[in-house]
């Protein structure tokens, strides 16, 4: 099907991938095949082994659609991908990037940045990311939303999805955070409504998406194809199909 050109797979919990690629495709013309493992989204709040053995899961469809290099879209997943996992499911781990690899080999801070980390349970429980942060010598904070990647992945009403967002929000005021980190790539998918609460609290700090570190791994991989896109899921949920009609 494809020849002897190499083929991008970017791989999701569910639809949290989609704000991947967006920025993705700004920087490659590879063939990319998405796969949103809907049916079981979203992950955040799942066991360490489950999420495993998704990942296991994942990486065979793609790899069995003929995808040559992968980015693991969903923070809960990369949190737990080791270049053991990687080898076990015969991944050239210099073909890989995820949320996290990406972020803490091309995000900077100032030493007196205070950066909130907003992610699921199952990310803020691993504690890579304050890992990371505070190896880049900035001071962290963490906020864990229980239900927001859900409410995002079935397509809640706004006002309820708003209000979480706002909780989380308020919490950035409180620790005077200057950047906040979307741990979770279901969150940019709302960012205009991340931006209505920034507004309406006052908050003068920045939003930081680690998916545009993610491009700049891509971009190295210097990928060439028709730049066609392939979305597959595991279910094809609302949110899926409108996710693909925008981008199409």
């Amino acid at each position: 099907m494809w020849g002897s050109k190499p083929v991008l797979g970017i791989f999701d919990s569910g639809i949290g991938g989609f704000s991947v690629y967006k920025k993705i495709k700004e920087v490659t013309t590879a063939n990319c095949v998405y796969y949103g493992d809907c049916a079981r989204a979203p992950y955040g709040n799942r066991e360490e082994s489950e999420i495993v053995s998704f990942i296991k899961d994942d990486i065979t469809f793609l790899k069995d659609e003929g995808v040559t290099h992968f980015v693991n879209a969903c923070n809960s997943m990369s949190v737990v991908t080791t270049d053991a996992l990687l080898k076990e499911c015969k991944v050239d781990s210099a073909k890989y990037t995820d949320m996290i690899r990406a972020f803490d080999a091309h995000a900077s801070f100032g030493v007196e940045d205070k950066v909130l980390v907003m992610a699921t349970v199952a990310t803020i429980r691993s504690g890579i990311y304050q890992e990371v942060l505070s190896a880049k010598g900035v001071a962290v904070f963490e906020y864990a939303y229980k239900d927001l990647a859900g409410l995002i992945e079935t397509n809640a009403k706004r006002e309820d999805i708003l209000t979480l967002i706002e909780e989380g929000m308020k919490y950035a005021v409180e620790v005077s955070a200057t950047h906040i980190v979307y741990g979770c790539t279901h969150y940019p998918l709302v960012h205009g409504l991340y931006l209505e609460v920034k507004e309406k609290l006052g908050w003068n700090g920045e939003f930081i998406d680690p998916a545009a570190y993610v491009a700049q791994v891509v971009a190295s991989w210097n990928l060439e194809g028709e730049k066609k896109f392939y979305p597959h899921a595991s279910k094809d949920t609302p949110a899926f199909i409108n996710n693909i009609i925008q981008l199409l």
